[in-house]
């Protein structure tokens, strides 16, 4: 193994005079073909060199992931942001309305990247759902810590500061509360600038 990964066995093929050697070395040793101004680069420094690569690769992949994560967040705000604050335009009568009551904009995707849906509490709050949320997308969300959401609630437990309430599983429930005397928007938790 000393011998052969000491020796350059990749590369151009070329005489001492520039003439272009023959395709292939039949019965020639290593040693001969180094003489005969066989060049190019060794077994481990090709693997130095794809070991390199790896790393720039894995490190490249771990990045575009945590954009891709950040940009999910930040939609997923602006989303329950552009429903949440439209509430009462959309209907003047919304205090009023019974609990479960779903508002709807019709002008609205469901939402960029998670469904979105917009129900009224009880009192007069009402929360904006997003389902199937990413653990990691939720976490980035809660480190943003909106101010103009009243509460966070993630499968049914109210944010109160640690983003440990995500857990480490995909496929999660979040409400962003608008207003706090409701039964699922209780003032419990905070979410920004309401919050304690």
């Amino acid at each position: 193994l000393k011998c052969f990964f000491g020796k350059r066995v990749f590369g151009k093929r070329s005489g001492k005079d520039g003439s272009p050697r023959p395709p292939a070395f039949r019965g020639a040793t290593l040693d001969e073909m180094s003489r005969s101004g066989y060049t190019g680069r060794s077994m481990l420094e090709m693997l130095g060199v794809l070991a390199i690569i790896g790393v720039l690769s894995v490190a490249a992949l771990v990045g575009f992931t945590y954009a891709m994560n950040k940009h999910r967040a930040n939609e997923t705000i602006y989303d329950v942001m552009l429903r949440g604050t439209n509430v009462p335009m959309v209907d003047e009568n919304y205090a009023s309305k019974p609990s479960g009551h779903e508002f709807r904009f019709p002008d609205l995707p469901a939402g960029t990247y998670y469904a979105m849906t917009t129900k009224k509490d009880s009192g007069s709050s009402y929360y904006v759902e997003a389902t199937g949320v990413t653990y990691r997308v939720c976490e980035l969300i809660l480190k943003m810590n909106p101010t103009d959401i009243d509460q966070i609630v993630v499968n049914n437990s109210v944010y109160q500061g640690d983003s440990d309430i995500c857990g480490n599983t995909d496929g999660l429930a979040m409400k962003f509360c608008f207003g706090s005397d409701g039964t699922i928007c209780d003032g419990t938790g905070h979410g920004g600038s309401s919050g304690g």
